[in-house]
């Protein structure tokens, strides 16, 4: 009966696994909750009675008529979803997946023979693939990690348990013994699964079968949380998603960390300069000057005149989630000097805004990795004065903006072109600073959005009604005085990056980041970056939290970087740069290892992989952190395991005791102690042989430790057989005994190999 019952628990919290991994791989949280709870119903069905277990040894099962019903309903409402009701937003594999599910939450209460549950165990199987199929996040490689295991061990017991409600084999079977072993044929064989799809992992040709299920087969992504659509006037609430969309590391020219926790980076996107009717920014830019071409993997292209090196701001940025459908952009901070890609793609780029975009067949290839080198901001670029629109020269923003600046005319009100570029550097700078600090001292952050009312303008509503805005008003009102001024300014959209971890020493980019801010051209080619919304709100929307919950997720998001990083990021031009080039590995490679290069190179080309590639030394650090991981994670089972295993063990081998007896059983810590102590010094109980018959049969070879067992199996028997509980003087007796065996074991040096130990 322990073996049934053992199976029936073990195939439950396998179903429950299967199922928690779809449903979060879908984020079908309802069904998340109805699978809990059928898993729990089901474990509860499975248990089986112990006055019927030998007359029916199967448990309860639903009729068969309400279990074609419920299947019915299940084919039905799978059907509805994937095509009368079907939205065209919901994938197939989703639909397939609900119905696994719900099919395996009827099995459970349909479980009369070990078909059924073998049944049940291939649907599970099918329902992680469909999550595979959904989705590639941390929290599903989790799941699996700890599915993988049982599903294995679920498909043992459920053959053994075949066997031995057969009466086949089934006094051979004992609890003790049957875990035991397959403890260890589950290890072997989890460890051996995954060792070798480490290897295909890595070795697999990136592209493999993408197109093989076509949609079917996409994984599902968030898209990126950035938008280039400046358009003001909307109601409702600014997106506070926390989900991490990119990663950036910013380096000085000497390869040097600069990222601080205190230092925010102003990541651009888009450039807005236009303002049109009803709230929307465009870019008033020619299309003629945008240069287009292509970016090949791995090379630097540069984008203007070359620099001091130690000058630069190198950014390297990582997306996390699915890229926009149309053109996305390169982030950068001010000034690009380079770009270098890790996929091959397509570069449109504009010299006088200095925005990039990705463009081309190619933009979807790989994650998007890529590096940007840049100048800081106010620096001279080739000579470029912009041309200030008229869209604000007159009306009620550029009578408020003149009377805002009248008591600031330190240098007299002459015309820009009557000054030189000193002067007309200082007022711009002075100007754009004063309008700058009166929105920030008198204009309240939110992140609520009033729709204006019928015929008024976004920003005047901002600027004489609500005076409360996020940053695209606040933004976009600065630009808009700044205009009337006749001051050249542009709004810019992106992300400000805040989040500095010192475990990766990168920030994390939210969703929550994106940001609008302002670029004032304040001399020719010199511009300077302002943010107009107020430092306080910005540092309190921006900065991410602290305490425990907030330690607890950077811990977290240092695991999904690494997951992320290894294996989400695994493509092709990672695989290229891992595996190594030819040229490239033989430097600082001994005659031998060259020759085992070259070995490694025409195995390559035998089995039709490209002939450059080699091991590399990615390759050896890719390796180091698998194993150095899985050695971790191995060492914390086994410590855990370990500090239980004495009341497990006792749990799994006396299971079927009553409680009177288990409770006389917790007085034989000595009886295990001597059999492990034994085992160590090669004197080693077979688990057929009695441990009085032991003790016997190892007196001529080492008589002490035989007289001390003997008299700790006496007392053994007393517990067990005479059901009796022992003494004090007993149990004195008993650790007497174990104390010679202790002693006596250190001066033996072990004649037979370590193996299982037992009691009966």
């Amino acid at each position: 009966m322990i073996i049934t019952a053992r199976v029936n628990l073990i195939i439950c919290l396998t179903i429950a696994v299967g199922i928690f991994s779809f449903t979060i791989a879908d984020e079908a949280w309802g069904l998340l909750a109805l699978g809990m709870i059928g898993s729990l119903i089901g474990y509860i069905a499975g248990r089986p009675d112990p006055e019927k277990f030998a007359q029916s040894p199967r448990p309860w099962a639903l009729p068969r008529a309400a279990v074609n019903i419920l299947v019915f309903l299940a084919i039905l409402n799978a059907f509805l979803q994937a095509s009368i009701f079907r939205d065209g937003q919901r994938p197939l594999v989703s639909t397939l997946g609900t119905f696994l599910v719900h099919v395996q939450l009827v099995k459970l209460v349909d479980r009369r023979t070990a078909r059924d549950e073998a049944q049940l165990l291939g649907l599970s199987l099918f329902g992680v693939i469909a999550a595979i199929l959904t989705s590639n996040s941390l929290p599903l490689g989790i799941a699996l990690t700890v599915y993988t295991p049982l599903i294995v061990t679920s498909a043992m017991l459920t053959e053994i348990n075949s066997a031995s409600t057969t009466g086949i084999a089934h006094a051979a079977i004992t609890a003790r013994t049957l875990f035991h072993q397959l403890r260890r044929v589950v290890g072997m064989s989890v460890l051996a699964a995954c060792a070798l799809a480490a290897g295909v992992f890595i070795l697999t040709p990136r592209g493999i079968g993408s197109d093989l299920l076509g949609a079917l087969g996409k994984p599902g992504q968030a898209q990126i949380g950035f938008t280039d659509d400046a358009r003001l006037g909307a109601s409702g609430f600014l997106n506070e998603s926390q989900i991490p969309v990119l990663d950036l590391s910013v380096t000085d020219g000497d390869g040097l960390n600069i990222g601080d926790s205190s230092r925010p980076v102003y990541l651009r996107g888009a450039v807005r300069d236009l303002y049109l009717d009803r709230g929307q920014w465009v870019s008033e830019l020619d299309i003629s000057v945008v240069r287009t071409e292509s970016v090949s993997a791995g090379e630097q292209v540069a984008l203007g005149p070359g620099v001091t090196d130690r000058t630069l701001t190198i950014q390297h940025i990582i997306p996390r989630g699915a890229r926009r459908e149309g053109e996305d952009y390169f982030f950068h901070v001010w000034r690009p000097v380079w770009i270098s890609s890790a996929s091959e793609s397509g570069l449109k780029r504009s010299p006088i805004d200095l925005s990039m975009r990705r463009a081309g067949k190619n933009r979807s290839a790989g994650r998007g990795e890529y590096t940007v080198a840049s100048l800081p901001n106010d620096l001279s670029s080739a000579g470029y004065e912009p041309r200030v629109p008229t869209t604000f020269r007159q009306g009620p923003i550029a009578d408020f903006t003149r009377t805002l600046l009248d008591d600031l005319a330190a240098t007299g009100s002459e015309p820009d072109e009557q000054l030189d570029e000193a002067q007309r550097s200082f007022r711009r700078r002075r100007d754009a600073t004063q309008i700058r600090d009166h929105l920030q001292r008198n204009f309240a952050y939110t992140l609520e959005m009033v729709a204006p009312k019928e015929g008024q303008d976004p920003i005047q509503m901002f600027l004489f009604d609500t005076k409360r805005g996020h940053c695209e008003y606040f933004a976009s009102a600065m630009v808009a005085m700044c205009q009337s001024a006749d001051i050249p300014a542009r709004l810019v959209l992106g992300y400000v990056a805040t989040d500095f971890s010192p475990f990766t020493s990168q920030y994390t980019v939210r969703e929550s980041n994106a940001h609008a801010w302002v670029e004032v051209c304040v001399g020719q080619g010199r511009w300077i970056t302002l943010d107009p919304s107020p430092p306080g709100d910005i540092e309190r929307i921006h900065r991410p939290p602290t305490g425990l919950l907030s330690r607890i997720r950077s811990l977290y998001e240092l695991l999904e970087f690494n997951w992320n990083e290894s294996i989400i990021g695994f493509d092709r031009s990672r695989q290229t740069r891992m595996l190594g080039g030819e040229a490239q590995n033989r430097r600082g490679f001994s005659e031998f290892a060259a020759s085992l290069q070259d070995a490694w190179v025409q195995l390559w080309r035998f089995i039709g992989m490209p002939g450059e590639m080699g091991v590399g030394a990615e390759f050896f650090r890719l390796v180091s952190w698998w194993v150095g991981l899985t050695v971790l994670i191995t060492l914390t089972i086994w410590i855990i395991w370990r500090k239980r295993r004495s009341v497990l063990f006792r749990r799994l081998a006396h299971g079927d005791l009553d409680p009177e007896l288990r409770g006389l059983l917790s007085q034989s810590g000595f009886y295990r102690r001597a059999l492990k102590v034994m085992r160590r010094a090669g004197a080693e109980k077979p688990r057929s042989r009695s441990p009085l018959d032991h003790a016997r049969s190892i007196r001529r070879r080492n008589p002490e430790i035989a007289a001390s067992f003997a008299t700790i199996a006496r007392h053994y028997y007393t517990l067990r057989f005479a059901r009796r509980k022992l003494s004090d003087a007993d149990l004195a007796d008993a650790a007497a005994a174990l104390r010679v065996i202790e002693t006596v074991s250190v001066r033996k040096s072990p004649t037979t190999a370590p193996g299982p130990t037992g009691d009966r």
